[in-house]
């Protein structure tokens, strides 16, 4: 036999560069006598070939698991905050479950099967793109799923060479400003019509209940966008009414700068027409405020959370049909967005609701940027000094992008010249985000991966990466092997040959994403 117990005991140090060409050979020879006591016991139908073939897998089992511990385990991780695309939201990936759909580079959600982490002390790549001035934290040896073949990186050809992408699977670290980073558009649609909201307060001294119907018209639409950037809800012990312990004071209120009267008539307007609810407003110095105090209102509208800094859409309101999500931006863009010259934004203190409308303008078509400024610094208000204690986030359209926003929303803007103003590419169903550079960053704490069903795959706020599939591909190859050599040894060759090249298949497959190209694999047949 040509196997050597010492191989068992091969460890990994950091300037072994030949370990996975000695493992491989090792493995390339053990694979050949495999097959070896494949054919001797065809052929001569002794047992014995068998018992040979079981200690000469379960060498290669060892050595494998050396090869999927100690080489890839180190790779494919992100960083705990990297944002994940999932159906009707994006979270974190140590947020993400066993059971939750995730978007793969098929443009389709499919269930994460597994979530690992671990704490690692290394030097992990650190990716920038346009878009976003929030890099991707990802550990060395990664797979992104990636357009090239597209244009040269100066800026004069963006538009001028298009040509039909390539799209194929590189690891981060060789990645550069050919390549563009491939972004499915978010495509899920739930049509919903009406919505019964129901209020019950059941306390000791009131049994008081309400319910409302809300038909999602286009005014509804634009009334929760302007409520996501103008509203509150606030929630307290009434002291007037001390009688009934328990009795909550609330109610829900729109706050309008003093030039903004048509947004308030336009409120004022939707709650007469919509909800039969009539308010009057309150002219301060600088500003047209109103309450609505309404208890079954006052339910519907918490469900977008009460403060800026945790303001948030509602996966069932993301999942709408672009047709209703077109009012609700533009009543997010004249709520809290800016037109400038050359760009539209939109700012908020909210990270979950930055992410999520992204994902919006994403399902609508429009290319946007998403960018974390920081907190601001302090200002004041008649001597008031107003502090930040949240970081701000800006969402920013402008060129082709800011051009179609501007038709599907109705808003007097261009966006300046007649010229495209975006560095990336729109396409039918998908995104293509260019890469600026790559870094290596000292990394020390947690990381996490994912493993997907059948897509093998997940989509980032940036682009799309693959799973750590490598271990389960070892696992599944060295199990149809186990099951090739049981039907062969009851005479089953039939099946046998089917399981042999199932796991030759699995094998290959294992291999390449080691970083072995098909020149330099040659696997035997097994049987």
């Amino acid at each position: 036999m040509i196997f050597n117990k010492k191989n068992k005991d091969m460890k990994l140090v950091d300037k072994d560069v030949g370990f996975v060409e000695d493992a491989w050979e090792f493995i390339k020879h053990a694979v050949g006598d495999e097959s070896h006591c494949f054919g001797s016991y065809v052929s001569t139908g002794d047992i014995n070939y068998l018992y040979e073939l079981e200690k000469a897998r379960k060498l290669r089992t060892e050595v494998m698991d050396i090869l999927s511990k100690e080489v890839v385990a180190q790779n494919w991780c992100f960083a705990p905050e990297t944002k994940i695309v999932c159906d009707g939201n994006m979270k974190d990936i140590k947020d993400i479950k066993i059971g939750d759909n995730v978007l793969t580079h098929k443009n389709r959600f499919r269930k994460v099967l597994s979530v690992s982490k671990r704490k690692i002390t290394d030097t992990i790549c650190l990716l920038k793109t346009n878009y976003s001035n929030i890099e991707i934290k990802v550990t060395g040896g990664h797979l992104f799923y990636v357009a090239n073949n597209l244009r040269e990186p100066q800026k004069k050809s963006w538009k001028k060479n298009y040509k039909k992408p390539r799209f194929v699977w590189k690891k981060v670290e060789e990645l550069n400003r050919n390549d563009f980073l491939y972004l499915p558009r978010y495509n899920i649609e739930k049509s919903i019509d009406e919505l019964d909201i129901i209020y019950k307060n059941k306390k000791k001294y009131t049994n008081f209940s309400d319910s409302l119907n809300i038909k999602l018209t286009n005014n509804i639409m634009k009334l929760i966008g302007l409520y996501i950037a103008e509203g509150h809800h606030c929630e307290g012990e009434n002291s007037k009414q001390s009688k009934y312990p328990g009795w909550k004071n609330q109610y829900v209120g729109f706050s309008f700068g003093k030039k903004e009267r048509e947004l308030a008539k336009f409120v004022i307007d939707v709650f007469k027409e919509e909800f039969d609810y009539i308010t009057k407003p309150l002219y301060r110095e600088s500003t047209i405020e109103f309450n609505i105090g309404k208890r079954v209102i006052c339910k519907f509208f918490s469900q977008f959370s009460n403060n800026a800094n945790s303001k948030k859409i509602p996966p069932w309101v993301i999942n709408l049909p672009k047709e209703k999500l077109i009012h609700l931006v533009k009543g997010m863009i004249e709520g809290d967005g800016c037109l400038l010259k050359n760009r539209v934004t939109y700012s908020t203190v909210s990270k979950e609701l930055a992410y999520q409308l992204r994902l919006i303008l994403m399902k609508l078509g429009i290319l946007s940027s998403i960018k974390n400024y920081g907190r601001c610094k302090s200002s004041y208000i008649n001597g008031r000094e107003i502090i930040s204690r949240y970081d701000r986030y800006n969402l920013t359209i402008s060129g082709d992008a800011g051009r179609e926003l501007s038709k599907l929303i109705d808003l007097p803007y261009d966006c300046g010249k007649k010229t495209s103003g975006n560095f990336g590419y729109v396409g039918y169903d998908y995104f293509l985000i260019p890469i600026i550079n790559i870094k290596k960053l000292d990394y020390k704490g947690e990381v996490y991966n994912l493993e997907v069903e059948e897509d093998n795959s997940y989509c980032t706020f940036q682009g799309v990466a693959h799973n750590c599939r490598i271990k389960h591909l070892a696992g599944k190859s060295m199990t149809a092997q186990e099951l090739c050599t049981r039907y062969l040894s009851v005479g089953d060759e039939a099946m046998a040959k089917k399981l042999a090249d199932y796991q030759k298949e699995l094998y290959l497959s294992y291999l390449k994403i080691l970083g072995f190209t098909e020149k330099n694999i040659k696997c035997p047949t097994l049987a």
